[in-house]
């Protein structure tokens, strides 16, 4: 009996030896952080016209010689932020700098100029703008056990292109013995010139990614100019009226996913 019970405790000790050992799960700390970033673009200068009167015997009716007004030179919002939790990132958002919006100027410089009522009128300046960018997201993608966290984060990324300028045409009569008679010598107006939002970001879960949005930058959309340069022109009633500026635009940029 004792044989038969000292057999029996050898066994319990064997298949105590034998038994795995528990695996303990120790949680990892999340990584978090990131987001911040925005930047917004440098506008340019939106300066009223001038009106100069150089020379000898220049003769001005009532209403002539009207320089331009400044138009906007607007830069958009940059939101971005974001990021965070577990999987981080995010951030990154910038607006691009946008152009002039500069009234046009009126110039008189030489002798016996003579404008009649109403002549002379310089463009304001248009709009330029940049779009908006967004950017932000990312984040989550973690596994609270002992294994590494899997990757997550990224998004971000989304520019603006930069705008051009949209400058108001100028009237410049420069020479001898010039006319102008009623309504003549308008100047174009600027017209407008706008790039596009840029929103990216996203990606985050498991995978991470996304991000990356770009718009193109836009071209100018000035005034035409009217220029009378020499001696003895004579300008009949609404001669001379320069085209006004157009528009430029780029297209929006979205991108993003991921995950």
């Amino acid at each position: 009996m004792f044989s038969s019970l000292l057999i029996t405790l050898v066994a319990l000790a064997t298949a105590a030896q034998a038994a795995p050992t528990p695996l303990y799960y120790i949680p990892v700390f999340p990584k978090g952080g990131n987001g911040g970033s925005a930047q917004t673009g440098n506008t340019g200068s939106v300066n009223g016209g001038d009106v100069i009167n150089d020379g000898f015997f220049i003769s001005n009716a009532i209403g002539a010689n009207k320089a331009g007004s400044g138009g906007i030179s607007w830069s958009g919002d940059a939101f971005a932020g974001q990021g965070g939790y577990f999987g981080g990132n995010g951030g990154n958002a910038v607006t691009g700098s946008t152009g002039s919006a500069n009234g046009g100027s009126v110039i008189n410089a030489g002798g016996f100029i003579a404008n009649s009522v109403g002549t002379n009128k310089a463009g304001n300046g248009g709009i330029t703008r940049s779009g908006q960018a967004y950017a932000g997201n990312g984040k989550r993608s973690y596994i609270p056990l002992y294994y590494a966290p899997i990757k997550g984060g990224n998004g971000g990324n989304a520019q603006t292109g930069n705008t051009g300028s949209v400058n108001g045409g100028g009237v410049l009569n420069e020479g001898f013995a010039i006319k102008n008679s009623f309504g003549s010598n308008a100047a174009g107006y600027g017209g407008v010139s706008w790039s596009g939002d840029a929103f990216a970001g996203q990606g985050g879960y498991f995978g991470g990614n996304g991000g990356n949005a770009q718009t193109g930058h836009t071209g100018n959309a000035n005034g035409g100019d009217t220029i009378n340069s020499g001696q003895f022109i004579s300008n009949g009633i609404f001669s001379n009226q320069a085209g006004s500026g157009g528009i430029s635009r780029s297209g929006q940029a979205f991108a993003g996913n991921g995950v």
